[in-house]
């Protein structure tokens, strides 16, 4: 390895997961320079974006059950989505966590600054949310509070607040026109550096559409459901397939997935996946998850995992040992992305041998539901 070029062993190297390129940082002091590198992250995490390579499925029902976090949580806490190899664990306070580099940071104290007709309201829930804004390369985390009547207890208000990782900071912007109630519901779809979620729209002839919220210009926008879309009768919701938005409308007899396959083109809604029982169970809420490398079945979520030929509309279904009989998953892909708080076994040096409980933690990301495509 002396002898082959820089540009090679780079080539090489980027094209690893994030446990050997860990392990490999200590073979020479060039690397782990190499692999530390901003551009280097950035590449790396381009690569397996693009070649849809050192992709997981992270699994597990309301809290952190498939992948135990290397801090203090609790059972019920939500963890969001993955953005980037990222997740936000909704917790008191909340943290950003990255598991394949075990790298974490807690955010700081966000306090409530709403006061207005306080003595009549009070505050019902929190509702938290992150994304990338590549414009400025910064993660951020948007933060709803509910402002509820004491008596009837109507929404009244809530107090938008927006975090920077970049200077690890919190600050005020225009609160949102919606109840956390509709927000709750689909608030965690993250497409393009925007957020997305359906909100009620009396002056669509669905009576709904879909509002998004910039992180590159924090603010908001709305955006219209397919033309030929059937939403009466059906349970409809908000995804991401592929990289794309996507609506899935589930009901006892039919599930339908539309893609939006030219973000923010409105013609270029198409149906990507209808499918009828027997392929999925009459209650079950089926949700899409990848395309496969061709990029020509889709694997979907119902009761258990199953790939869609989106050719000949045939199905195959995916048994993984371990998993419990119902459970929930998420696609993510592997990344080096920094987050400039606490980090585990991360050093220049040598790393010392994993205690029992790491290995199988780190057995889990690597072996157990690795998703091949």
């Amino acid at each position: 390895m002396r002898n082959l070029p820089s540009e090679l062993i780079e080539d090489i190297l980027r094209r690893l997961p994030v446990k050997s390129l860990k392990r490999f940082r200590s073979v020479a002091k060039a690397w782990c320079s190499l692999i530390d590198s901003d551009r280097f992250i950035k590449m790396h995490l381009r690569h397996s974006l693009t070649s849809l390579s050192n992709r997981h499925l992270i699994t597990g029902g309301a809290g952190a059950h498939a992948v135990k976090p290397p801090f203090d949580c609790k059972s019920g806490d939500m963890i969001s989505y993955s953005c980037n190899g990222i997740f936000l664990l909704m917790s008191d306070p909340p943290v950003l966590w990255n598991p394949f580099s075990r790298e974490y940071r807690v955010l700081p104290d966000c306090p409530v600054e709403y006061a207005a007709t306080a003595a009549e309201c009070y505050c019902n829930k929190a509702g938290y949310e992150f994304g990338y804004d590549s414009r400025n390369d910064d993660y951020k985390v948007i933060r709803v509070l509910d402002f509820r009547h004491k008596i009837t207890h109507a929404p009244m208000a809530n107090e938008t607040k927006i975090y920077s990782l970049k200077s690890n900071s919190w600050r005020r912007i225009e609160p949102l026109p919606y109840p956390l109630l509709f927000l709750r519901l689909n608030w965690r779809v993250h497409v393009n550096g925007v957020l997305h979620t359906l909100v009620p729209d009396p002056d669509n002839v669905y009576g709904a559409s879909i509002m998004c919220f910039s992180f590159e210009t924090e603010r908001r926008y709305q955006m219209l459901l397919p033309r030929r879309i059937r939403i009466k009768g059906f349970d409809v919701s908000l995804d991401v397939t592929g990289g794309c938005l996507s609506v899935v409308c589930n009901n006892l007899d039919m599930v339908v997935v539309w893609v939006m396959k030219e973000y923010g083109v409105n013609d270029s809604w198409v149906k990507l996946v209808s499918v009828t029982p027997p392929v999925f169970e009459g209650n079950d809420y089926v949700k899409p998850l990848v395309y496969s490398k061709e990029g020509g079945r889709v694997l979907l979520l119902g009761k258990t995992l199953f790939w869609y030929d989106l050719r000949n509309q045939s199905v195959d279904y995916v048994f993984i040992e371990g998993l419990p009989f119902v459970f929930y998953a998420e696609a993510c892909v592997e990344s080096l992305v920094s987050l400039g708080g606490e980090i585990k076994n991360w050093g220049c040096e040598k790393e010392k041998r994993k205690d029992k409980t790491t290995k199988k933690r780190d057995d889990f990301l690597s072996k157990g539901f690795k998703l091949v495509l």
